[in-house]
């Protein structure tokens, strides 16, 4: 949309810069692109089958990007024709198919919101597209970046459309790519491969040389490679203080394979710097001729620092890959490198970072801790429930107790009339009571819980106000089998939700994931089950202590699952207090975890110390209600 916008205010004058069209025969050649793209839109409204809109779509993408591309690399008429013909007829498919995939994608229930999104950033594409293209010329210099970027750019949408497998073998990867450099280096070397790479030389570096702060931005090699160390080690500092030390070695280890790497290739291969070779190329008063040319050590270095940031902090990866793909765009731009140069190189580094990344994993595993037994049916599942203020229904007591062997609930410092409700509902069904002597917080109560539950081989943890619906316990059980850590998901139910909270977890969900490098579903949800690990690293405090503890365990590599329960709200008051707990669940998002061993619970941290008088919930607790004894779990009816 932003090229299309642009096109015709920018293509009259590219015609003519480039061309040396007329206004008016560059105007006839738009309203060529015009019939084009009204015969592609035609073509693809015919297609009845929903099943061929996807490949359409997809190869209308490629149409539009080749042929921007195609225009952006010859100045010659027939070609450029031919071109916009291709870009035009991929600009209707896309243009016609686009909405129809898109409109697949959006939730029930929520097809007007998404609508308004799609349109919304069409207008808003529209209304940038003059400045934005005004700004890339004259940061390039040339008219025809607009189309050559233009084209990079539509050919990245090919990639989240294609898709790309989730587990990919790392080390055949990575032999993949170190083979790529002597294959290009004897093609370079014995075919004409190496005029077709002098001549796509000569088409980039006469867009240059560019405006002096993109020199001064991406040329400076050794700061660069600095900052982006700099960058790990932040990262990792923002997230875990632990990893710093991990981190920096694995980055910086890449880097140093990537030069030894390099050291071989020179020693048997040298190629001539473009200036040596191609006439009137563009230097902006630098000179390479000293060094070698191929593969390009600037891209090896910079590939394989900015491969391993990206492959231990996911969630930086496409900016990083962004640096390095402009990067290596404005060597050759900038005349210090032929194309197959900075490809070849981007290989080695990028096969280096993940020959690094194999070997740290491989020792990582090892330092992990063991898997627990998996989990069945004839194991002990204990149900904790917390309550402040909160008096479960009595339905929802008698099907807990309906799918686990014994229930325990914890009063976090509930009024007198909560706790005396609380303790009648543990005399009639035989549950366990746990009572806070002052509110701990919600994640200390389930501590509570938990330790007076030890000896179980699983715990479940289910709120007393009925937002957890009990006939999921049998979901639970069942992705505990393989599972340490099972957490209810409410994302397919976004819908019930309320939009305040819709958004908050939207917006706990995308940080955490930023934070972690982890996709995540629901971070929030209080309905888990716990075992083995996960039991061993729980910690105490408030409600950011659901928080920490994914953290932890994501960290330990315990394993995860999610499963699917509804989002149920009515009338009940939430004790979430929304200032406060909410900074808290922030705090516990970014601030750099600890060791690993879970924290005490503030109630006993401040037990050691003596109080000039009892807090008012004990003396409360004297009048009211007595300490319920300890007594035997019993099993459900």
């Amino acid at each position: 949309m932003l090229g299309y916008a642009a096109l015709p205010a920018f293509f009259l004058l590219y015609a003519e810069e480039e061309l040396g069209l007329g206004p008016s025969v560059a105007s006839l050649w738009l309203a060529g692109f015009g019939l084009a793209t009204g015969m592609g839109i035609v073509l693809a409204g015919r297609v009845k089958n929903p099943a061929l809109h996807r490949p359409l779509l997809l190869a209308g993408i490629a149409l539009l990007g080749g042929g921007f591309l195609g225009v952006g690399a010859s100045t010659s008429l027939v070609p450029v024709g031919g071109a916009l013909v291709l870009g035009a007829a991929g600009f209707g498919l896309v243009s016609t198919l686009g909405f129809p995939l898109f409109s697949t994608l959006i939730p029930e229930r929520e097809a007007g919101a998404y609508t308004a999104l799609y349109f919304s950033v069409r207008a808003i594409s529209s209304t940038i597209a003059l400045p934005a293209a005004g700004w890339t010329v004259q940061a390039t210099g040339s008219y025809r970046s607009l189309f050559l970027l233009g084209g990079i750019a539509t050919l990245t949408a090919l990639v989240p459309l294609v898709g790309i497998p989730r587990r990919v073998n790392r080390f055949r990867t990575a032999l993949g790519l170190l083979a790529v450099v002597p294959v290009l280096g004897v093609l370079v070397a014995h075919t004409d491969v190496r005029r077709a790479d002098e001549r796509l030389y000569s088409a980039i570096n006469g867009l240059g040389p560019g405006p002096e702060l993109l020199w001064q931005a991406l040329d400076p090699h050794t700061r660069n490679y600095l900052l982006l160390i700099a960058l790990a080690l932040v990262a990792a500092a923002v997230t875990i203080v632990r990893r710093v030390p991990s981190v920096f070695a694995r980055v910086l280890g890449s880097a140093v394979l990537a030069w030894g790497l390099l050291e071989a290739v020179y020693s048997v291969y040298d190629r001539a710097r473009p200036e040596e070779v191609v006439e009137h190329a563009v230097l902006n008063g630098h000179s390479w001729a000293h060094l070698n040319s191929f593969p390009s050590g600037h891209m090896a270095i910079t590939a394989a620092l900015g491969v391993a940031v990206a492959l231990a902090f996911p969630r930086l990866r496409f900016v990083l890959w962004a640096y390095i793909a402009a990067v290596a765009f404005t060597r050759v731009m900038f005349g210090a490198h032929f194309p197959l140069d900075t490809v070849a190189g981007t290989a080695l580094g990028t096969a280096s970072a993940l020959l690094v990344a194999i070997a740290y994993d491989q020792r990582r595993r090892r330092t992990q801790v063991e898997p627990a037994e998996p989990f069945s049916d004839e194991r002990s599942l204990v149900a904790v429930m917390p309550s402040h203020n909160d008096v479960p229904e009595r339905a929802l007591v008698r099907q807990v107790l309906e799918h686990v062997d014994s229930l325990v609930l914890v009063d976090d410092g509930s009024r007198p009339d909560v706790a005396v409700q609380l303790d009648a509902l543990a005399e009639e069904f035989g549950a366990e009571l746990v009572r806070q002597p002052a509110r701990s917080g919600k994640g200390s109560a389930v501590r509570a819980g938990v330790d007076r539950a030890r000896g179980a081989d699983a715990i479940l943890v289910i709120d007393a106000d009925g937002q957890h619906p009990a006939e999921a316990i049998p979901s639970f059980v069942r992705a505990a089998g393989d599972s340490e850590l099972v957490i209810g998901d409410r994302f397919d139910d976004l819908a019930e939700m309320p939009f305040p909270r819709r958004l908050a977890n939207r917006a706990t969900r995308r940080l955490f994931e930023l934070t972690t490098g982890r996709e995540v579903r629901d971070t929030q949800n209080g309905m888990r089950l716990l075992r083995g690990s996960a039991l061993e690293l729980l910690p105490s405090g408030g409600y950011e202590a659901e928080t920490e503890h994914l953290r932890r365990v994501l960290r330990a590599g315990v394993p995860v699952a999610w499963v699917a329960i509804p989002a149920i709200y009515g009338e009940e008051r939430s004790s979430f207090r929304p200032a406060r707990d909410s900074a808290r669940v922030l705090w516990a998002l970014v601030r750099p975890l600890g060791p690993s061993n879970p924290q005490q619970d503030r109630a006993s941290l401040r037990a050691r110390f003596p109080r000039a008088r009892p807090w008012r919930s004990e003396r409360r607790d004297r009048r009211g209600t007595a300490l319920r004894p300890q007594q035997a779990p019993a099993a459900a009816a």
